[in-house]
């Protein structure tokens, strides 16, 4: 996301402290007989002791630690953590979902700083499920005043449930979602317990089982699409919180869904129906329908051919369709691109023709699909292993040529600066 906001946090009082000047208060008779005593009792003890020099020992230890030094240091650490928190316009921040042993679920915010080469995580936050996808959108999930919503940054997330949860990126500390598109008549964290929460019936316009896929309109951005496995594709309004519409012309889970990045009214669904529909969501019975050849792992539109969309199959075949030759039409071109299952790709948005796709072979491989036709099979110009494990995602960023990260089944992302190759920047460089 470009130039994200500052974190919200609590604000914290900075405050000096300083040694306190005790009042020493009038005794009671009581206390100052006490007190007496005591000191007849000090007096009898062996002079080799020194007892009559115990207080003054103490004062000079305490002259002689600095409470005003140390509390200032203590002040320093401070606003050098809060200047850690802030996410600065120039840093590149990358959103990945993780399942651990225990099978808790987590989303973690990373912060690339290119100028040390460096990947932290800047904080994360459990889910109460499985996430199976997310999609990161620039307004708040609330109804808004004038004639454009103010830019926030919030995520949505597909689990094994049927509700969309969406997230405040802003907050560090969050605990529960700011909304559910669907889901649970209850509601997120309603009810007196989660099995009675479970048991309710769902909402109306949601989703009956998990979201497998998600997409946001970047052009109408209170506009979210969604796939799910009961092989409905929905588009919500993310202000209003509720469903705008259903499409029912697959028959098997919608396992994505895309929004055209340059016609705001067109998307994309593919299905293990193993079929790739596109359609205008103002008249969806004008349906282009395309067989793929098996359960589909990706879907993507060629950022720099808005004609072109290429889908991914469990097989491990990238097929590249061209839209405009209508119902049932054949690709433009087909390849093996990995022997192991295919698990994704990605069009760089910097480089006409640049593809990227990941396996479970552990592999990136790099595409040159420029002069790729029915006689003319895409060129494999580069591949990488990452070293985080069987690929389950690959992601070109477009704000940094080049750049991107692919995320595996040993819990970490990695990322690539692919003109960094003799053969990439040699084509695109």
């Amino acid at each position: 996301k470009k130039n994200p906001p500052k974190f919200e946090r609590p604000t914290s009082e900075k405050k000096h402290f300083k040694p306190q000047n005790f009042e020493h208060r009038k005794k009671s008779d009581a206390n100052s007989k006490k007190n007496r005593s005591i000191d007849e009792a000090i007096s009898n003890l062996p002079s080799d002791l020194k007892m009559d020099e115990y207080d003054d020992d103490l004062d000079e230890m305490g002259e002689s630690e600095s409470s005003e030094e140390e509390f200032e240091e203590n002040e320093i650490e401070l606003d050098e953590d809060i200047e850690d928190l802030i996410i600065k316009p120039g840093d590149t921040v990358l959103l990945a979902s993780s399942i651990d042993d225990d099978q808790i679920s987590n989303v973690m915010v990373y912060i690339y700083d290119s100028c040390q080469g460096i990947i932290y995580v800047h904080h994360d936050f459990m889910l109460p499920s499985l996430p199976l996808c997310m999609s990161w959108i620039n307004l708040a999930p609330t109804q808004f005043s004038g004639d454009v919503a103010p830019l926030s940054s919030f995520v949505a997330i597909g689990m094994f449930q049927p509700g969309i949860e969406i997230w405040n990126l802003d907050v560090i500390e969050t605990f529960e979602a700011r909304a559910v598109l669907g889901g649970y008549e209850t509601g997120l964290g309603k009810g007196s317990d989660v099995s009675e929460k479970r048991s309710k019936h769902v909402a109306a316009g949601s989703h009956t089982s998990e979201v497998i896929g998600l997409s946001w309109n970047g052009t109408q951005r209170q506009v979210l699409a969604s796939g799910g496995g009961d092989s409905l594709v929905k588009v919500w309004d993310i202000t209003t919180q509720q469903c705008s519409a259903d499409f029912t012309h697959h028959n098997d889970k919608v396992q994505h869904v895309r929004w055209h990045h340059a016609e705001p009214y067109v998307m994309a669904s593919a299905s293990s129906d193993k079929r790739l529909a596109i359609f205008d969501v103002r008249t969806p019975g004008g349906i282009i329908s395309l067989d793929i050849s098996g359960e589909s792992e990706c879907l993507e539109w060629d950022l720099h051919n808005g004609a072109q969309i290429v889908s991914g199959t469990e097989d491990g075949f990238v097929s590249c369709h061209d839209i405009r030759k209508g119902n049932g039409s054949k690709p433009v071109f087909r390849f093996k691109a990995h022997e192991y299952g295919l698990t994704d790709a990605s069009f760089c948005p910097n480089f006409s023709g640049l593809l990227a796709t990941s396996s479970e072979d552990k592999t990136v491989r790099l595409w040159d699909v420029s002069k790729a036709g029915p006689n003319c099979e895409p060129v494999n110009i580069a591949e990488k292993n990452l070293k985080v494990g069987s690929l389950y995602t690959v992601r070109f960023y477009a704000d940094m040529e080049g750049l991107l990260a692919a995320a595996g089944d040993e819990g970490s992302v990695a990322l690539w600066h692919v003109l960094d190759d003799v053969e990439v920047k040699k084509r695109w460089g």
